[in-house]
């Protein structure tokens, strides 16, 4: 292999391929990046559940495949003067030379024949969206998934995408969030997946362009994410997802509109004296709202919110983070927050749009 890359290509493509090495894996061949030359240079990085492959443009003047650390090889890059690199793999001494102006590295590398092969998908089903509404439907719901690994179910996104909808939904018992969005050109037939949350999360934070779209790809027990810089393979989550519509009760004794950036003001203010897991409490009456804390090592705090009340009066209380996390999603300038009593959940949703709700669990105010 040998084939010279512009420094600044190089750095952007092994930075997409290290989004998919686990810093946990035991085995050395899964913290290193394949790399390949053909007509362009292949950078593929996995931890067997997800795998990343990107392509950059580079000038190939000999074909061969190496595996290098991952780790080492951004750290020499990043260093690197703005300027063409050479790289030339030596097989017969497994070393791979990296050259940049006046600079020579020689690396140790791993057998290209160890490393494992890239999942192939069966296709069942397909489809290709904006990248903007994929990611925006990710954002609104990505902060409600769990993140315990013991219970797998709860750290994915429920997707579904049909003929004119995408719907993203997540859970971590204590929240829900729920994303759907009108869309054109869906596939024929529903495609639903769980998808771990943490991949979705590395996809939208990847090099792409609003504008551009993303092909996914269902296949039996996976499902493949592919834009012009990088194709993203992940297995899919085993088990049923909860069945949340039952939470999603219409009985509510008070609703009422909230300024949605004021609440989130006073909320992200008044949360500063709720530590150690105290919550924030919300007291609702023919006054307004006021928002209150109290950490007992700390002190206390209160803000007054004004608004017409004409439901019965209600108190309740929220982790802070929580309700913090479903309203900083909202971008209407009026939200509605929709409650049952003190002990159930309550929701939050724009005023003028149902694509989005947020359902909360309250804390037991003592």
């Amino acid at each position: 292999m040998k084939a010279r890359i512009e420094k600044t290509i190089f750095l952007e493509g092994v930075q997409i391929a290290n989004r998919a090495i686990s810093q946990r894996s035991l085995l050395p061949i899964l913290s290193g990046i394949l790399v390949e030359s053909d007509k362009v240079l292949n950078l593929c990085a996995t931890d067997l559940e997800t795998t990343i492959i990107t392509k950059i443009d580079a000038k190939v003047e000999k074909k061969g495949k190496t595996v290098v650390p991952s780790r080492l090889i951004f750290d020499i890059l990043r260093n690197l003067p703005e300027a063409a690199v050479d790289l030339e793999f030596i097989p017969d001494k497994n070393k791979v030379v990296i050259k940049c102006q006046n600079s020579i590295f020689n690396l140790n590398t791993l057998p290209a024949n160890d490393f494992p092969t890239p999942p192939s998908i069966l296709e069942k089903n397909k489809c290709s969206l904006k990248f903007s509404i994929f990611k925006e439907a990710i954002n609104s719901v990505i902060k409600a998934a769990s993140t315990d690994e013991t219970r797998p179910i709860l750290t994915g996104v429920l997707i579904s995408i049909g003929k004119d909808f995408l719907k993203m939904v997540t859970t971590d018992s204590y929240r829900l969030a729920i994303k759907e969005t009108k869309i054109k050109g869906g596939p024929k037939e529903e495609i639903k997946a769980l998808v771990p949350a943490k991949v979705l999360s590395e996809i939208i934070r990847l090099p792409i362009n609003d504008d551009e779209n993303i092909e996914i790809v269902l296949g039996e027990n996976l499902i493949s994410f592919e834009t012009k810089a990088a194709k993203v393979i992940s297995r899919l989550i085993a088990g049923n997802f909860p069945d949340y519509k039952q939470l999603l009760t219409k009985d509510f004794k008070t609703d009422f509109l909230i300024n949605t950036q004021e609440f989130e003001d006073i909320i992200r203010r008044i949360s500063t004296l709720a530590k150690e897991d105290a919550p924030v409490k919300l007291s609702i009456n023919k006054n307004g709202l006021l928002v209150s804390a109290s950490t007992r090592e700390v002190g206390d705090a209160e803000e007054k919110m004004k608004m017409k009340i004409t439901k019965p009066p209600i108190d309740i209380a929220f982790n802070p983070k929580f309700l913090l996390d479903g309203i900083s999603v909202i971008d209407e300038d009026e939200s509605q927050l929709c409650l049952v009593d003190s002990l159930k959940p309550g929701i939050i949703k724009p005023k003028e749009r149902d694509d989005y709700l947020y359902l909360i669990m309250p804390v037991r105010i003592t």
